[in-house]
């Protein structure tokens, strides 16, 4: 936790040890990331014949049931379920790489909106599936509106600390030469 309090601009100044163990962390939220569009990829985008109408149909039908095709709306139950585990889980991993991304040398009007637009499009993707649930499939374009920026502006938090821990940084000294 001491390492956090450093500053901003210290994480190429880490022990070597905390530097690893952020890294494995960071990377390992990317893979998080990368398989969570995988599944919505293979649930809602993946071209199949029992699939018509699209991306934003299938959505729509997941969360919200498609009488056409048999396709049950989600009951109360498994959107709590979903609820409960993504309402943790997003946070939480919101949080650690926040911290990490306010102790690099990027400029603190940067940091702060990067930082906001994660959070906002966060809660906005833990809201989306219960909108499209209960508003109906005409809300499924909330699905990948929340869920873009969030993947991005949290790869760009996971992928600029790395640069920054690892790469060698300009002391204050050799930069006012």
């Amino acid at each position: 936790m001491r390492d956090f309090g450093r500053g901003e601009g210290r994480l190429g100044a880490l022990d070597p040890a905390a530097k690893a163990l952020y890294s494995l962390w960071l990377a390992f939220a990317l893979v998080h990331f990368v398989s969570s569009f995988g599944m919505y990829w293979d649930r809602t985008m993946r071209g199949q014949p029992d699939r018509p109408g699209g991306h934003l149909a299938d959505v729509g039908a997941y969360y919200a049931g498609d009488e056409e095709h048999l396709v049950f709306a989600k009951p109360f139950s498994r959107m709590m379920e979903i609820t409960h585990q993504h309402l943790f889980a997003m946070p939480l991993t919101l949080l650690v790489a926040s911290h990490l991304y306010m102790m690099t040398t990027r400029t603190t009007r940067e940091k702060r909106a990067v930082v906001a637009v994660a959070a906002l499009s966060m809660a906005g993707h833990l809201a989306a599936p219960w909108v499209v649930r209960y508003g109906g499939s005409s809300f499924a374009w909330a699905m990948p509106v929340t869920a873009v920026p969030f993947g991005a502006t949290f790869a760009w938090m996971a992928v600029i600390p790395m640069r920054d821990m690892w790469t060698r940084q300009k002391s204050t000294e050799e930069a006012s030469r």
